[in-house]
């Protein structure tokens, strides 16, 4: 066989090496399409759908549309209710995240998931009442105003961090890492819608403050449904229905 012959059998022998190795990675791409279709379709499998998946994204909704209607409105609602010392107030706000921090820290293990995150939602949620109360035109209390919204503050703080804990724990290990992106997707939803109902609310900071208070108490009852049960100190599940695969 003379060079040329084995230059042109080289080059087919490279041709169908490409060829092999194309057609291996289109099925990889394939597989991992499939593979992540299936870990999706598995968080509404029956027994994670009514029981764990929509309720966490029911829950998330809420919560990102209460906090985000009002954390980065704040500095607003303080103008349009003509709260004196705006700079100074919105410090104080800013950080009433410490103890909120510091709460949460002490009672997700020693009170339980559950029960910290419909207590916190709850009580946020009866803070804002308080909030509103004190921001009638009029009727402004400076003092009631800031303590208020800084308790707001502090316990939204704590709801934050359970549910983020929570989320994890709830969904089994085949499918956590994609339902947490789901929840958190369907969060960032809520968020958005909010910046829409504070945009045509902020002329009645009344009425703002009543809304978000609203959807912190759907965002309390809703954990109530979740059919786990409280997680703390307890094994978490590896596959869907908690039973491990042999």
């Amino acid at each position: 066989m003379d060079a040329s012959s084995k230059r042109l059998l080289r080059k087919e022998e490279l041709l169908d090496q490409y060829s092999l190795e194309l057609h291996q990675g289109e099925e990889s791409e394939e597989q991992k399409e499939k593979s992540l279709l299936e870990t999706f379709a598995s968080l509404y499998h029956p027994q994670l759908r009514f029981a764990t998946t929509i309720p966490l994204q029911i829950t998330w909704f809420s919560l990102c549309f209460g906090s985000y209607a009002l954390v980065t409105w704040i500095n607003t609602i303080y103008v349009q209710i003509h709260l004196d010392d705006l700079y100074w107030n919105l410090l104080w706000f800013a950080l009433a995240n410490a103890p909120g921090n510091l709460l949460s820290f002490f009672l997700l293990d020693k009170v339980g998931r559950i029960k910290t995150l419909v207590g916190s939602l709850t009580m946020s949620a009866m803070s804002l009442v308080v909030f509103a109360w004190y921001s009638r035109p009029d009727h402004t209390s400076t003092a009631g105003v800031v303590v208020s919204s800084c308790t707001f503050q502090a316990l939204e703080t704590v709801a934050w961090n359970v549910m983020d804990t929570a989320t994890g724990e709830l969904f089994p290990t085949t499918s956590r890492s994609t339902g947490i992106g789901l929840c958190t997707a369907t969060g960032r939803l809520g968020a958005m819608a909010a910046q829409f109902a504070s945009g045509l609310l902020i002329d009645s900071p009344v009425m703002l403050l009543l809304v978000s208070s609203l959807s912190f108490l759907i965002a309390a009852v809703i954990p109530m449904k979740l059919q786990h049960g409280e997680m703390s100190q307890a094994r978490l599940n590896d596959y869907v229905g908690g039973a491990d695969a042999n």
